[in-house]
């Protein structure tokens, strides 16, 4: 009896921690059993697969139709209900600043932004560029009533309201997310955005809105209704349309169900929407875990699957990535999501975001990871073919913090964009780097007043300019004034003159004027023929000072006029590339 009694104790003893490293493999090592489903929802659900990708518009409706009539408990959404979100189209033009990549910055909005909580970086600023250039930032107003939605059509230099957008009732806005549909020009601006009852609560409302590129045709449909004492919060949106006509395009949202309370999540949800909006088909990614930090994309060819990275804290001072995946085909069926540890380490990672490259179905990975006590952004990506998440690598791994990572990969142009936040000891800096292929060979200094309280992301997108050249952009909340600023390496600097029609036979460098300056000074250059050029200054122990030219030229003679007043007395050197053409020249300033 007694030799009983102390193999009773011993199991009551054991079993929470048996039980909690039980929990930690069984969500790391999910059981991956394929189960097809061949019930009629499901066999209908692919029938109206195979008529889109057969661009039958006629098929896919009527299929679409009778999905919709048929299985109506499959699908959600309610639209023009009583205190639904409410838009005013807008046109206010802001005073723009002066600047360039690296040495100012373009004032987006003079007024506060909402700042996200350090666990949710990503929820109150966003950037999106369509096929024509056109930028839009979104953002959430400081006291949370306001979505403001705001557009360039000039290169990021002035930014003008196109709408607001306000949440309905005494609601304030939590999070949102948008993506541009991009259908041969035909441009729609697609949110997934949630709002609560109290700035203080996680009983969250999600919301699809759409509008036209010009701010008008807005439309608000709820994709689910809320379960009492739970929430819907932290959405991420993402749609086909760069392989789809707009009528046959789909939306996708991955979202969190959380607690109302306390915004512990109990699970990571997806919803699908076939018909711009109006109706939505669910899906659940994981049950059970407190997932966060999510991200979703969608990859076509013979994959057509929707994927969802994300972190959880079952372990909660050590939080893990993972990725799930599911075909189009499964999605809303009783199979399951397949899933992947990206990074299977035993450091915490965070912050993770996931972007296909349309033009060769590569898909990359980054997240903060942190190691040894410091934070770094680290990278993994998969080929079209070939085993998943093999190329693993760091685009930031350096002594102090860097973190706040967005990778973009514009559906035009096929090349990665990548911002991130170095941090120091009274400010922070946000830093650009792109390539073709991960990781990148290069960075550039896109501001570095950025206050070190500022929790919010900086948002990156990319664009093709013209044939065979590209830009990158970044929307960032700068300096502790709580401002919104834009920046993008196309951005014609302030100064920078052509001087003649004449064609110089050799590239060249020449000599600042007048040298010693103060603080400004003049740097001219020539081009044989038309070239990216970077004009980077660095001070006397060899650190890179500021980017003054980051853009393309065509062939001839050029003057740019330098402004060094934020610089300290001095020698510097100016190091141009042009092609493979580079020389470096020293100027001295004294102030």
């Amino acid at each position: 009896m007694k030799s009983l009694f102390f193999i009773l104790i011993f199991i009551l003893g054991v079993s929470p921690a048996f039980s909690q490293s039980t929990n930690i493999y069984d969500e790391s090592n999910p059981q991956q059993r394929y189960i097809e489903d061949n019930s009629d929802f499901a066999k209908l659900w692919r029938q109206t697969l195979v008529a889109r990708k057969s661009g039958n518009i006629q098929l896919f409706n009527m299929l679409r139709d009778r999905l919709k009539n048929e299985f109506p408990q499959k699908f959600s959404g309610t639209t023009n209900a009583q205190n639904f979100p409410t838009a005013v189209m807008e046109n206010n033009m802001q005073p723009p600043f002066t600047g360039d990549w690296g040495s100012g910055d373009y004032l987006v909005v003079n007024s506060p932004a909402y700042l996200p909580p350090a666990n949710n970086t990503q929820a109150g600023l966003d950037l999106e560029v369509d096929s024509l250039g056109n930028k839009y930032a979104a953002y959430i107003s400081q006291n949370r009533d306001t979505l403001r939605v705001m557009k360039s059509t000039d290169q990021g230099v002035s930014w003008a309201y196109i709408l607001n957008v306000t949440p309905g009732g005494t609601n304030k806005w939590h999070s949102f997310d948008f993506f541009i549909a991009d259908s041969s020009n035909t441009f729609k601006l697609g949110f997934a955005v949630v709002r609560t009852s109290s700035s203080s609560s996680y009983d969250g409302q999600l919301y699809w809105m759409v509008i036209d590129a010009n701010g008008g045709g807005f439309k608000a449909t709820q994709i689910l209704s809320t379960p009492s004492g739970f929430g819907h919060i932290n959405p991420s949106i993402v749609c086909d349309s760069y392989y789809w006509s707009y009528s046959l395009n789909y939306w996708y949202v991955a979202y969190q169900f959380v607690n109302s309370g306390t915004g512990v999540g109990t699970g990571l949800r997806a919803a699908l929407s076939m018909d711009n909006g109006i109706s939505w088909a669910q899906d659940t990614v994981r049950n059970s875990f407190n997932d966060f930090n999510l991200d979703i994309d969608y990859r076509h060819n013979s994959y057509d699957s929707i994927y969802v990275v994300y972190c959880n804290d079952l372990t909660p001072s050590n939080p893990n990535l993972r990725l799930n995946r599911i075909s189009l085909g499964n999605f809303g069926t009783s199979t399951g999501w397949t899933q992947y540890n990206v990074q299977a380490s035993a450091d915490p990672e965070v912050d993770p975001e996931i972007a296909v490259n349309r033009q060769t179905n590569e898909m990359a990975c980054i997240w903060t990871q942190t190691t040894g006590g410091v934070k770094k952004v680290n990278f993994n990506y998969t080929p079209e073919s070939g085993a998943y998440w093999t190329h693993l690598g760091s685009i930031a791994n350096y002594s102090n913090d860097c973190d706040r990572g967005k990778i973009d990969c514009n559906e035009q142009q096929g090349a990665y964009r990548i911002s991130y936040v170095s941090k120091g000891s009274s400010a922070d800096t946000v830093i650009y780097c792109s390539a073709f292929t991960l990781p990148p060979t290069s960075r550039s200094v896109v501001s570095a007043n950025i206050n070190s309280s500022t929790t919010t992301s900086p948002d990156i997108s990319g664009f093709k300019i013209s044939a065979g050249a590209y830009g990158g952009g970044i929307v960032f909340v700068g300096a502790g004034q709580n401002k919104i600023f834009y920046d993008g390496s196309n951005v014609s600097p302030t100064g920078i003159s052509s001087n003649g029609n004449e064609i110089p036979g050799t590239f060249s460098l020449s000599q600042n004027y007048p040298n010693p300056f103060n603080p400004e000074t003049k740097i001219d250059f020539a081009l044989p023929k038309s070239a990216y050029v970077s004009i980077v200054v660095y001070n006397a122990i060899g650190q890179q000072v500021t980017n003054i030219i980051s853009q393309n030229f065509e062939a001839g003679y050029y003057t740019y006029s330098f402004n060094a007043a934020s610089l300290t007395s001095g020698i510097y050197f100016y190091k141009i590339t042009a092609g493979e053409f580079t020389d470096t020249k020293k100027m001295v300033l004294i102030k």
